[in-house]
């Protein structure tokens, strides 16, 4: 169905963008095909019995729209073709006589290609000539036309003027559009207080899809102060209209305490509505519940179906999340022909990570054993990790090491750098930075994984030095034992003792050892940030300066 509609983009507390959002442009009369019949019985007695006809050909215009309304709702209630057809051709005479809500149904009529042939051009002429003369549906139907370069060309200045037109004379529709105009600056000047108004007006004549963008508004504070309680009300008010998002949104709510209690079982209910509705995002918050038990009874497999179902749909994150679990076997049968079909998809769609996987799943381990061969007379090569590798080399390299060493399950991706580059960062506990050409240049390994992989968990640091310097014959390099100050926002925080083996190669392997945090600094953030490293802890890296050292590494 035709509807797209601006949608500005709210923050949400686990993501930064969504996309744009869909809502009917007309409003259908609540009545279902049983109404289109008794329409018609009472026509059959006011123009004889060949009501339609009779209408067609000699009826008041005013009837002629009514009764096209009705076949046309006819025709969305499965009735066909025919319906549509006859929907057409009622709202084309009464059009063609100048009527402005027959222009305004035609234009819906032939974007959508419901009962004549679809005709973008001519959908624009009707909407134009309706809007002229001051139809206010057709106003912001225009005005969506214009949003989407259907039958003209974008314009968002003009688009803004007819949804301004619209929403002046009370149309809700028109004045959702005008608020998220308003809201994100799109053809008029940016502002958040005049977008909360018209949301606001939308709202109160009951438009689901306001009530929502109103709700986002109180949560984040657009256009007004925080609100968690006047969020709940509005975010309340279009999820029992049956708004999925409203629904995912009251879900979150009760899922962060936000406006209300904290509650697991509310929170998935929530989630299960807008599931039932088909909504995607519905479908992950309910997965995820599944996966976790939250608020439900745990079940990889009900997981597993939601991510599935998800993924059907077209979202990204479900593909990668239902890929994943098929090249895993969580909630169901291992198949890591099947996962890479739907990475494949949500490559196809910019994902990053799926790229990754798939470039894993299709590696040739042979080729990467060569690789590692012959990379050992010039590079220091550990457990098959050498600086200059392939970054997928990486990947395929370090999943097969954890797997022997006990922790299957990890999936490890390639994405891009923070400073460019290329990366695989899991967590803390490994981070292995490559050039633009996906060149290895670094490899850190947490204490945890370095114990996974040398068995070195019953070994202090010193012995596990040792130990690796043994292993490698890097004991006679020179060494360089430094403090060195763990830099937090600017000021320091603490600092750490690192292990420094310079080899001529132009490579260097750090160990780091015991650190002090003082009393003003955060030890979490440290770690996150890299800034300070788990006792135990090492990294294979490129001989850098001081300065560039100080950059990168600390």
């Amino acid at each position: 169905m035709l509807g797209t509609v601006i949608a500005i983009i709210h923050p949400e507390y686990d993501a930064l963008t969504r996309k744009n959002e869909n809502m009917k442009i007309g409003t259908v009369k609540p009545a279902v095909i049983a109404a289109a019949f008794a329409f018609t019985a009472v026509a059959a007695s006011a123009y004889g019995t060949n009501d339609y006809e009779m209408i067609l050909k000699t009826g008041a215009n005013d009837d002629r729209v009514e009764m096209g309304k009705l076949f046309h709702e006819a025709g969305e209630s499965g009735g066909g073709v025919a319906e549509y057809t006859k929907a057409a051709k009622l709202f084309y005479v009464a059009a063609a006589e100048q009527h402005p809500v027959a222009q305004y149904w035609l234009s819906r009529m032939y974007s959508e290609g419901l009962g004549l042939k679809k005709r973008p051009d001519k959908a624009f002429v009707w909407a134009f000539s309706a809007s002229e003369k001051g139809d206010a549906e057709a106003q912001n139907l225009l005005g969506v036309y214009y949003t989407e370069g259907t039958g003209t060309d974008v314009d968002m200045e003009k688009a803004a003027e007819s949804f301004m037109k619209s929403a002046r004379q009370g149309n809700a529709k028109g004045q959702y559009n005008l608020a998220a105009s308003y809201e994100s600056g799109a053809g008029i000047e940016k502002n958040p207080v005049k977008a909360v108004d018209w949301y606001k007006r939308a709202a109160r004549q009951d438009l689901a899809v306001a009530q929502y963008s109103l709700g986002t508004c109180y949560e984040y504070g657009i256009g007004v102060q925080v609100d968690y309680d006047a969020a709940i009300l509005w975010y309340s008010r279009a999820a029992n209209q049956g708004d999925a998002r409203g629904q995912v949104a009251m879900g979150k709510c009760f899922e962060l305490g936000r406006g209300v209690r904290a509650d697991p079982a509310n929170a998935a209910a929530w989630f299960r509505k807008a599931a039932g509705r088909g909504d995607p995002t519905g479908q992950i918050k309910l997965a995820e519940c599944f996966d976790k038990g939250y608020g439900v009874a745990r079940s990889p497999q009900m997981a597993t179906e939601l991510f599935a179902k998800a993924a059907e749909s077209g979202d990204e994150s479900a593909q990668l999340s239902y890929a994943t679990r098929l090249e895993l076997g969580i909630g169901t049968t291992l198949d890591k022909a099947k996962a890479a079909e739907w990475y494949a998809r949500a490559a196809g769609q910019g994902s990053e990570k799926a790229g990754s996987r798939l470039a894993t799943l299709k590696a040739d381990s042979a080729a990467i054993k060569a690789r590692t061969e012959a990379a050992r007379g010039s590079e220091l090569v550990f457990k098959g990790l050498y600086l200059g590798m392939p970054i997928d080399d990486a990947v395929f390299t370090l999943e097969s090491l954890l797997l022997e060493a006990g922790r299957g399950g990890t999936l490890l991706y390639v994405t891009a750098g923070k400073d460019g580059g290329k990366q695989i960062k899991e967590g803390v506990a490994i981070e292995v930075v490559a050039d633009d050409a996906g060149a290895v240049e670094s490899i850190f390994l947490d204490n945890s994984t370095a114990d996974a992989l040398f068995a070195s968990v019953s070994l202090s640091n010193d012995e596990f030095i040792k130990t690796f310097l043994d292993a490698y014959g890097l004991a006679e390099l020179p060494r360089s034992d430094k403090t060195v100050p763990i830099v937090l926002d600017g000021r320091q925080v603490g600092t750490q003792r690192r292990i420094a083996y310079s080899h001529e190669s132009g490579y260097e392997v750090v160990f780091f050892d015991s650190y002090v945090v003082f009393r003003t600094g955060n030890m979490e953030d440290s770690m996150k940030l890299g800034l300070c490293r788990p006792i135990g802890s090492f990294q294979v890296r490129r001989t850098v300066g001081e300065k560039d050292q100080a950059k990168h590494f600390n």
